[in-house]
């Protein structure tokens, strides 16, 4: 899967931009945490790059603390890790962490 990483400033502002034209997928992932790569690998093994309907986006929880901070305050979710949301027109549509990431049940997918 071919991962934007945003470590910017303005990274709420580029995913609700980017949610506009298309939805926004973003995976907040702890590095060190085995539960997160777990869920990670799922998430890689589900999705081909030429065959997504969203554009994915990963957030690491240890290196861009400020941006997972922001996305858990812009989008009223509590911060968790591994974490998936969808944006769709700036609004989030789906949030699950943990085991309860089930990939069936991303919208427009």
């Amino acid at each position: 899967m071919d991962w934007q990483h945003l470590s910017s400033e303005h990274a709420i502002e580029e995913i609700t931009e980017l949610s506009k034209d298309k939805p926004v997928f973003v995976f907040k992932h702890s590095p060190t945490c085995s539960i997160s790569a777990l869920v990670l690998n799922r998430v890689e093994k589900n999705f081909r790059s030429e065959n997504l309907s969203f554009i994915p986006i990963i957030v690491d929880v240890i290196k861009e603390k400020t941006i997972s901070a922001a996305i858990a305050q812009k989008w009223h979710v509590h911060h968790e890790s591994p974490q998936a949301l969808f944006i769709q027109d700036g609004n989030c549509t789906y949030s699950a962490s943990h085991m309860n990431i089930i990939l069936k049940s991303f919208p427009n997918t």
